[in-house]
């Protein structure tokens, strides 16, 4: 039978319930997700919060303090600043890999551990991905709201699976992502998951990442990359972005469940230090204990975890030894007595300015009472904490047991509510068999001939007894017992030693290594590359409306590195990066270029004539912006618009594209927000009146040092103006290009639409000759 008792929570932090009205409103909701409890994760605090953002770390309890890993100090700064905190199971086991009951102590007691130590937890990361339907059923029943995977959205190996979860996901313990951030991952890679989100209605999108560093590690994002992505993020505009699982998926933070339940008796006397009967300031059946040279004071204090008293001990000065409470070593009723072979498990609460740790001694057969064990140094904390410590099984002879709290330096402990259980003899290791380990090279066997390209490398791990715990490898040839986490295939690019060890859950462990030498083959061939119009080979004749252009390059050798163009007829080296299919308006000379990644370059040029159909009425007023009756820089009939944290200004200048006068917006300092000129959202005779089911299309000169967007926004029928949609971002340009946009559908109840140009960043936009006219009428 399993028992599954709760333990109390923590509440969580101001603010982790409220949902922003940014989030509320968006379509495509990126989550930062930082695996693994990584020492260098911590500068993504200063990252993210520079950029507005905030970031999900899924943390292993165990590994709090360990070498290379955050400090409790640092994860619990990090939930104060906004972050969310997570689980991770106690040591990242494998948990499809694992017994029920393993999987049940990894993932419950983890979160019990987090919520004793203060954090909020509600969300939940399967380590390596590895789960199934009855871990997703114990991910829950751990208290958790929330779990997510590694993978299930589109990739090659999976081209039909989803490109983003819906909001809320379908199955919120089967969150989906896709593979984990690695040092080859691309800028374009990171952004094309967030455009696939964005052009195919929108969803949650949440991103893995591991180790935030220059080169230290093959699932590693550097700093300067990290930042990059998110100043990219940051100018998606309002229907697209960044926040926590738990603002996605939502819930309270729900008791701990400790597993399996507890259901000793405890063994000690007054464990919560309230009965002091002779007023001596020393709890009955307690002793105060000392060793070395040292002063100190002890004081029973008010301050208690529970009930109405707590022991406080403080040292002022040390020379040497330490200080320390324990229960009274005697041979009456207040020493708990002990049965050879058993373990014992010591609890209590504690807050101490430095480090503490239990000592414990037994009573032996002669009846003398010696030494025998101490737990490893506990944590500083400035509340109370719970410190557990379960000894080595008691030897032969030993007939009772002496425990407690104490500092081995100058400060203070305070400490209350100790327990005592009888936890019977450690379990035998029934497993004494390796676990089986395969490196593969490109989905086989590694070969001992030299390889003429990059080599993606997969490792697979099995044991039919305890279960994998671990996998980690290196590529230098160092011992892999302190390698990298595997937690999916990893490229190598350049003649390396790959070895690699996996550990069960009773520490068999089986190593493998491979020498792969990679000697690449040298491309000299360019790539190839088309121009193609409207989805085929572009006419010689001219076309009688707008047209779109998509590029495709291919390269048998190095790879396609990038492809650039430009639709003035200049020369394309620098010019704009392709990521989609563009639209042409007017007749137009494209030039484009692609470069593999040896450099070599291939061009190609269309010539494309569109002859325009006659004009439609443009249904704006004053569209050139020349007329400003009251001189207040504001065209006539137009309006300035924004939201955020950003610092801006308006000119009417001179630098025209029709006419006298143009519109110039310039952002000169940006938090978050973005800035626009849009037509007049009135209710008389600016605001152009439209037809509900109609759609409208929008043309404007402009030019631009930062990306500009088309926002759309509507009167509904109740006279209220209301966002409605937006272009996607519009190319970088320094002479004046035409931006062209098409609503949707104009819903139900639309009487009128106002239209413009939107600027998300530092930099300037100056746009002239606006057009809007009915684009398709209503069905």
């Amino acid at each position: 039978m399993l028992f599954l008792i709760a333990t109390s929570a923590c509440a969580a932090p101001p603010g982790v319930d409220e949902k922003t009205s940014e989030l509320s409103n968006a379509t495509t909701v990126v989550s930062l997700t930082f695996d693994d409890t990584l020492a260098d994760q911590y500068q993504v605090a200063d990252i993210a919060e520079a950029r507005g953002m905030r970031a999900v770390f899924y943390i292993n309890s165990t590994r709090i303090g360990a070498p290379n890993h955050m400090t409790s100090a640092q994860v619990l700064d990090l939930q104060t600043r906004g972050h969310e905190i997570g689980g991770h199971t106690l040591t990242h086991a494998n948990l499809a890999q694992i017994t029920e009951d393993q999987a049940r102590d990894q993932i419950c007691n983890d979160r019990v551990a987090l919520l004793d130590a203060g954090y909020a937890v509600t969300s939940f990361a399967y380590p390596f991905g590895s789960e199934s339907s009855l871990v997703q059923q114990i991910t829950r029943s751990c208290g958790y709201n929330s779990a997510r995977d590694v993978g299930g959205l589109r990739s090659a190996t999976c081209p039909s699976c989803p490109l983003a979860n819906p909001i809320p996901p379908a199955n919120v313990y089967q969150v989906r992502t896709y593979n984990s951030i690695h040092r080859t991952t691309t800028l374009e890679t990171m952004q094309q998951q967030v455009l696939d989100a964005e052009q195919n209605g929108g969803g949650y999108v949440p991103i893995v990442f591991h180790h935030v560093c220059d080169g230290c590690s093959e699932d590693a994002i550097t700093p300067a990359l990290l930042g990059t992505f998110l100043d990219w993020l940051a100018t998606r505009g309002p229907a697209t972005q960044v926040g926590t699982d738990h603002e996605v998926i939502g819930g309270g933070v729900q008791p701990g469940v400790r597993y399996p339940e507890d259901t000793s008796t405890n063994l000690l006397r007054n464990p919560s230090l309230e009965a002091d009967t002779d007023g001596n300031q020393v709890p009955d059946c307690w002793q105060r204990g000392s060793v070395g040279t040292n002063t100190a004071t002890y004081t029973l204090t008010s301050d208690a975890a529970d009930g109405v008293r707590a022991q406080q001990i403080q040292i002022t000065s040390l020379s040497s030894g330490g200080r320390r409470l324990v229960t009274a070593q005697d041979t009456g009723s207040c020493a708990p007595a002990v049965t050879p072979g058993h373990t014992y498990t010591m609890s209590a609460f504690y807050q101490a300015t430095v480090q503490p740790r239990f000592s414990v001694y037994i009573r032996n057969a002669s009846g003398a009472w010696v030494w025998f064990a101490e737990s490893p140094l506990q944590p500083t904390s400035a509340v109370y904490r719970k410190a557990t410590y379960t000894t080595p099984p008691i030897p032969a002879g030993a007939t009772a047991l002496s425990l407690g709290l104490g500092i081995f330096a100058t400060g203070t402990i305070t400490m209350d509510n100790y327990t005592l259980a009888d936890t019977a003899p450690p379990p035998p290791a029934t497993d004494t068999i390796v676990p089986l380990l395969a490196l593969a090279c490109n989905g086989t066997t590694c070969s001992t001939q030299p390889y003429s390209s990059p080599v993606n490398v997969s490792l697979t791990a099995s044991d039919a007894g305890s279960g994998i715990r671990e996998v980690s490898y290196t590529t230098d040839g160092s011992d892999p017992m302190t390698g990298t986490l595997y937690t999916g295939p990893f490229t190598v690019s350049s003649t390396a030693t790959v070895r690699a060890v996996a550990i069960d859950n009773e520490d068999n462990f089986m190593a493998q290594s491979a020498r792969l030498t990679i000697t690449p083959v040298r491309d000299t061939t360019p790539p190839t590359l088309a121009i193609e119009c409207n989805g085929t080979t572009c006419a010689s004749t001219a076309y009688a409306s707008t047209v779109s252009v998509s590029l495709a390059a291919s390269d048998a050798g190095s790879g396609v590195r990038e492809i650039r163009y430009t639709t003035d007829g200049s020369d394309p080296i620098n010019g704009t990066i392709y990521t989609a299919p563009f639209t042409l308006a007017a007749s137009a000379t494209v030039r484009a270029t692609a470069v593999d990644n040896a450099n070599n370059r291939s061009t190609a040029t269309a010539t494309i004539a569109i002859t325009a159909p006659p004009p439609a009425t443009n249904l704006l007023q004053n569209p050139s912006l020349e007329t400003d009756v009251d001189g207040n820089q504001i065209p006539d009939c137009w309006h300035r618009g924004g939201y955020g944290t950003n610092t801006s200004t308006y000119t009417l200048v001179a630098d025209a594209f029709d006419g006298t006068r143009a519109q110039r917006v310039d952002i000169t300092s940006w938090t978050s927000g973005g800035r626009r000129l849009n037509t007049l959202q009135d209710t008389g005779a600016c605001a152009p009146a439209v037809t509900p089911g109609a759609r409208y299309t929008l043309t404007a000169m402009y030019k631009a040092t930062i990306q500009p967007r088309v926002s759309i926004y509507y009167r509904n029928a109740s006279g209220t103006w209301a966002w409605f949609a937006e272009s996607a971002p519009l190319p970088v340009s320094a002479t004046y290009v035409q931006a062209t946009y098409t609503t949707p559908a104009l819903p139900a109840g639309a009487t009128a639409i106002s239209a413009g140009l939107s600027i998300f960043g530092v930099g300037s936009l100056t746009t002239d000759a606006y057009t809007l006219v009915e684009a398709t009428p209503a069905s």
